[in-house]
């Protein structure tokens, strides 16, 4: 009698199907991953930004102007306009930017500090903002320095008091003391001049330049001379000085 052959379970097949199965299905995820590759955001775009440079700094002498010039440079494709202000000027001092706005294409201003005589001497630190809309500020320092202006040499003259009294006829006549004050180191010697006295008055003035700080004016009136007010004009005059 004949034997039926035994049925025979085919498992290795199946677990290499679900085997090829699964690895299909990572390609695919590997698929999507790779496609989504083209979603790279790229380089971000620059940043505005405003810098402000001063060519020097200010030195002045007291009473004068002096200025600078301010440099202005756009970058990150900053186009806009830009506005200069300045502040730390000194008592006595006025500073001005010519032009005060940048507009678009402008890179530069001309800082200016004018002085008074009453501007102390000394350094002074001077701030100037640049600033536009969308863009940080940009501020630049300028060393303002101040001297005190060289003295002139001169003189000033003053009589200690401006009338004298004489009699007319009197024999040691009337005195009156010129008063000198030197300046600017000018030591030199003044003459004086009189002038104006009426007929028969007299004005006695030093014959040699004055060295002093004082000198005595004498009015000798003759007895013709009539009593009244007479002007006299004293001229003060010194070597090498106006």
């Amino acid at each position: 009698m004949p034997i039926a052959p035994t049925a025979r379970r085919r498992v290795a097949p199946l677990r290499r199907a679900a085997a090829v199965t699964t690895l299909a299905a990572l390609a695919a995820l590997v698929g999507v991953g790779a496609c989504g590759g083209d979603d790279d955001p790229g380089t971000p775009p620059p940043t505005p930004t405003i810098a402000l440079a001063a060519t020097s700094g200010i030195s002045v002498v007291a009473g004068q102007a002096g200025a600078t010039t301010l440099t202005l440079t756009r970058g990150g494709g900053y186009t806009g306009t830009v506005t200069l202000a300045v502040a730390g000027a000194p008592t006595g001092a006025s500073a001005t930017l010519a032009p005060s706005s940048l507009a678009t294409g402008v890179a530069s201003s001309a800082l200016t500090v004018t002085t008074t005589a009453q501007t102390a001497p000394g350094t002074y630190p001077l701030v100037v903002t640049a600033s536009g809309s969308g863009v940080t500020s940009a501020t630049a320092n300028v060393s303002l320095t101040v001297t005190a202006p060289t003295p002139v040499a001169g003189f000033t003259v003053a009589l200690a008091s401006p009338t004298v009294s004489v009699a007319a006829g009197a024999a040691q006549g009337g005195t009156a003391t010129l008063n000198f004050t030197r300046t600017g180191g000018f030591t030199g010697g003044l003459t004086i001049a009189a002038s104006g006295a009426p007929a028969g008055l007299t004005v006695e003035v030093p014959t040699t330049p004055v060295t002093g700080t004082s000198a005595t004016i004498t009015v000798r009136p003759a007895a013709t001379v009539a009593a009244g007010t007479y002007p006299i004009t004293l001229r003060v005059s010194g070597t090498g000085v106006p």
